[in-house]
């Protein structure tokens, strides 16, 4: 078995797998990969990274009219995401963007983190 990962990065940035598309996260600093791998990952798939500026605008906006967004953390940074889980903004482990670059699907099911209402998941 040989994997060349130049072709893969070539199609990745060539619109052939575009598993994110119309994806926009916010990553929290202390994700592993960090935030800089995960926006590589993200933004090749086709998505969107968004500052905390941005996700703070959006949480100031009623959520029938917000712009869809989610948010990517670790257990680490659980005290970043109480305004979102309050808000209602899925929050998912890093697991979310791997597993969705690897598989080139997006299981908006699993990699849960902090779900409204629950402890950590």
């Amino acid at each position: 078995l040989v994997v060349r990962l130049n072709d893969n990065s070539y199609r990745m940035t060539n619109n052939i797998y575009q598993v994110f598309t119309d994806l926009e996260v916010l990553l929290t600093p202390r994700i592993q990969p960090g935030p800089k791998d995960m926006s590589i990952i993200v933004e090749c798939g086709g998505g969107k990274v968004i500052n905390e500026a941005e996700a703070a605008q959006r949480l100031s906006q009623p959520a029938e009219s917000r712009k869809k967004f989610y948010v990517v953390s670790c257990s680490q940074d659980q005290s970043l995401c109480q305004q979102f889980y309050q808000k209602d903004i899925q929050i998912y482990t890093s697991e979310f963007i791997l597993s969705g670059a690897l598989t080139q699907q997006l299981d908006l099911n699993s990699n849960k983190l902090f779900v409204a209402g629950s402890e950590e998941k």
